[in-house]
Formats: C-alpha cells, sequence, structure tokens
C-alpha cells in the first residue's frame, strides 16, 4: 500500500506541492494572527500593568477587567482600607462601551477617576490636561489624530458630549482604547450612584501582595481581590482567548 501512495505522488508533483505550499501558507496565516492578537491583548492590560497596583479588589465572582462588569458598594473601600498591610485605596468606575470620535464609532474602555486624583489617571499626556474635568474627557493621542480631532472637539460616550482637555499615550490599539473622565460623569453615565468597578490598593512597605489579598478576601464580604501580577495574567489570558475566538468565526 505504501508502494502505490508513494507511486502515486511521484506522479503528481505539482498537486503534491500545491497542498504542502497551502498547509505551509495556513500554518503562517495562524501564526501571524495569534502574534496580532498577542500584541492586541498586550495593549488591554496595559492600563493594568502601568497603574501597577499590589492588589486589584473587585466584586466577587469577577476576576479580570476585560469585557467585565464590576460592582462594589462604596463603603467597601474603607473597609479595604481598614485591612492591615493597606497604604491607600483609589476606587474607579469602569466601562465598556462605543465611544463616537469624528463620525466614527470606536470601541473603548472608559475609566471614571475621583476629582483631582491621578494615582489611576493616564501615565503620559502630549497635550493638555492630565486630568478631566466636568464634561472632559483625556483620549489617545493617536485616536485622536485618526479622528482628526483636537483639543476642545467633541466626542459622545454612551450618548453623551464630552470635550477633549487632554491626549495620552500607550492607551490605544486597533481593538481598544482608553478613555478617562470624572468618576462623577460616568457614575451618571452608568446610574452607579453608591458603587465603584475596581479598587487600586497600594500596600504598605514590606507588604506581600498574595498574603495582602487573602486579608481582603477573608475580612471584606462579597469582593475578590488578586495581586496584580495576578490580575494583568487574567485579563491578558481571557483576552488572547475572545481573539483567536473571534478569527475562528
Amino acid at each position: 500500500m505504501f508502494k502505490w501512495t508513494f507511486k502515486g505522488l511521484l506522479a503528481e508533483p505539482v498537486h503534491l506541492f500545491s497542498s504542502a505550499s497551502a498547509v505551509g501558507a495556513a500554518f503562517a496565516l495562524v501564526l501571524f494572527f495569534e502574534a496580532v492578537f498577542a500584541g492586541e491583548s498586550k495593549q488591554i492590560v496595559e492600563y493594568i500593568q502601568r497603574t501597577d497596583p499590589t492588589v486589584w479588589v473587585m466584586q466577587k465572582g469577577v476576576s479580570n477587567m476585560h469585557m467585565a462588569s464590576s460592582f462594589v458598594w462604596d463603603w467597601k473601600a474603607d473597609s479595604v482600607e481598614a485591612v492591615d498591610g493597606v497604604s491607600k485605596v483609589t476606587p474607579i468606575l469602569y466601562l465598556n462601551t462605543v465611544m463616537v470620535a469624528g463620525e466614527r464609532n470606536w470601541f473603548t474602555f472608559v475609566v471614571g477617576l475621583r476629582a483631582g486624583d491621578d494615582r489611576a489617571g493616564p501615565w503620559a499626556i502630549t497635550a493638555g490636561a492630565s486630568l478631566p474635568g466636568p464634561g472632559e474627557a483625556i483620549v489617545p493621542a493617536v485616536l485622536a489624530r485618526l479622528a482628526g480631532l483636537n483639543l476642545g472637539d467633541k466626542i459622545t460616550i454612551a450618548g453623551r458630549q464630552f470635550t477633549i482637555a487632554g491626549l495620552s499615550e500607550d492607551t490605544f490599539s486597533m481593538a481598544n482604547s482608553v478613555t478617562f473622565v470624572t468618576l462623577d460623569d460616568l457614575s451618571d453615565i452608568m446610574s452607579a450612584f453608591g458603587s465603584f468597578s475596581y479598587f487600586l490598593v497600594d500596600a504598605e512597605p514590606g507588604v506581600n501582595a498574595a498574603d495582602l489579598a487573602a486579608r481582603i478576601r477573608d475580612e471584606v464580604e462579597k469582593v475578590n481581590a488578586l495581586p496584580n501580577e495576578a490580575f494583568v495574567k487574567s485579563d491578558w489570558s481571557l483576552a488572547m482567548q475572545m481573539g483567536l475566538e473571534k478569527s475562528s468565526v
């Protein structure tokens, strides 16, 4: 049987080459898209990595940020801050939504920041304000350029207009961008008064992240707490999984 199979392959070398080329091209294409998704996913977790708290606290049952919803009562910020080893707690609101900018739709992750608190805000500003004021937004400089927008122009988030007050770096990818607004403005959009999405927890010097996360889970009811490194891995893994699933549709 092997003899006849070998003869058949030799008799049709063109078909053999074509088949081998097709398989090789398909394999190369898979590797290419996997690399693309890996790059996009890395950018998706850029915010988590850049803010770099010791521990992330979120709603119980949630373990990531990408395409997730988390609601934690605002009074739990005080409970977390009372845990031994906690230095500072910075709450944020977070929304996955579509932003209209320059007559185009852009998928964006919107972060709501407390007034005057830059702990969870953009880490690099190329123009304008470093923090948003009421009715203002900090958007990626790349997105503004692609959309043909400048400081003072308008964007729309969840049906509400915002004025571009600042332009940030390292907050854009083709899959998503990170937009910053005030916590009050995002609370109004989400009807989320009295709750936050995530707490960025900074530890006192010398405190182990895993130990602190465990104490928070034990002492504060109905929350999940993960060291920053674990949170990054969880979010990156989900982003990669979702990206590869989309590529196969």
